[in-house]
């Protein structure tokens, strides 16, 4: 079934809104992306009433619809304000005046002028919408929705006699919060993958990670390790900073344990440095033209964190680089001196359970000496010469 892609326009011209309508209405994406329904308001009062009772994944708008600016200069920013007090909504701007909201123009906004008629309308929309923000947001909504229904009908409703005592509202709403959280976990994301019809490749299919006879169906992405920004208030064990320290500037990551800042207990916090994926030889070696399979091998075993328990690979996201937490490289802090580091991030839950158990092993582990392979080697020789 084909996914409705639900427009406004909001525009005090009715001529203008009748040609978008009639260009618009109907319009079939092409490769299952859908089909495009527009629903017109010449009066943006009604327009902002109609926002509160219906969703819309996108909004065209003439700046001079809203009749209470003072200028005009200044109604593009009034009704730009007045949406976004509202709901969330990637907006195009399609106005006689395109230099008057020219920059408020990013990865939500666009502004084309007039001038350029409908024709340009639909090439911006079918661009925004293939571009992802309107596709994310509309999944991410019909993900919460699809979550929120079924526990409610097929749990919540069912066991309500169950929870006895439980009248708090507060307590109620947290089990539906904490299943809400639940499904974007791995499983989860699958799921939302295929509202993106962007489905994380199974085992045996064709494109999935194959490597001498290796398969995996639950590779870690970049973004899957963070949340930005951090939600908790508090720092949390994992969350990474960037910023100096001892006239060492750089990123770090928090290793003191979450429940110290809980209980009001640190007084000091324990940070290791990271240290640049540049800096390292396997990624050195890695990078020039055509590796050797060993090369090869051993970069991948180093971002696997599987070559050695020294060090734990961050991949970059945004303006973050690919580097590696150093667990030889630590700073100890004032806890009152973390509020002077940019927190950037929290490293998910999964990954920093990780981190924290790979600096526990490498900090407790007790050395013993190599065997003595030659000693080995000779003894296995002599026991086969006198067999045969």
């Amino acid at each position: 079934m084909s996914s409705i892609w639900r427009i406004l326009v909001i525009d005090d011209d009715v001529e203008i809104l009748q040609q978008i309508s009639e260009y618009l209405n109907g319009h079939d994406l092409g490769d299952e992306k859908g089909i495009l329904e527009i629903e017109c308001i010449s009066d943006f009062d009604q327009a902002q009433e109609e926002l509160r009772k219906k969703k819309f994944d996108l909004i065209i708008l003439d700046v001079r619809c809203d009749q209470t600016a003072g200028t005009q200069q200044d109604s593009g920013i009034v009704v730009y304000n007045k949406i976004k007090e509202i709901c969330f909504i990637p907006i195009l701007f399609y106005t006689g005046l395109p230099g008057s909201v020219e920059s408020l123009t990013n990865s939500a906004i666009k502004v084309i002028s007039k001038d350029e008629g409908v024709e340009e309308v639909l090439n911006v929309v079918e661009k925004m919408i293939n571009d992802g923000i309107p596709s994310v947001h509309k999944s991410l909504i019909e993900h919460v929705e699809d979550v929120q229904r079924e526990y409610m009908w097929k749990y919540f409703v069912d066991n309500w006699e169950g929870f006895g005592e439980i009248n708090d509202k507060t307590d109620l709403a947290y089990l539906l919060t904490r299943r809400l959280s639940t499904s974007f976990s791995y499983v989860g994301i699958k799921e939302l993958s295929k509202k993106l019809k962007e489905p994380i490749l199974q085992e045996g299919e064709e494109g999935s990670i194959e490597n001498e006879g290796e398969v995996s169906n639950k590779l870690a992405e970049p973004m899957h390790y963070y949340i930005i920004p951090p939600i908790e208030k508090l720092p949390l064990s994992g969350d990474l900073y960037k910023g100096i320290i001892e006239e060492l500037d750089g990123y770090w990551v928090l290793l003191t344990p979450s429940c110290d800042f809980w209980q009001n207990k640190a007084e000091y916090v324990l940070l290791a440095h990271c240290s640049l994926i540049e800096s390292f030889r396997e990624y050195q070696k890695w990078c020039v033209d055509s590796p050797s399979k060993a090369a090869v091998g051993d970069f991948k075993s180093l971002i696997s964190n599987r070559k050695n328990e020294r060090y734990f690979f961050l991949p970059g996201v945004l303006t973050q680089p690919d580097m590696f937490i150093d667990f030889q490289d630590l700073k100890t802090i004032a806890v009152k001196d973390l509020e002077a580091l940019h927190r950037i991030a929290s490293i998910d839950s999964m990954f920093a359970s990780e981190i924290n158990g790979r600096f526990i092993r490498y900090f407790g582990r007790r050395g013993t000496p190599d065997i003595n392979f030659n000693f080995i080697s000779d003894r296995l020789i002599k026991e086969k010469e006198k067999v045969q």
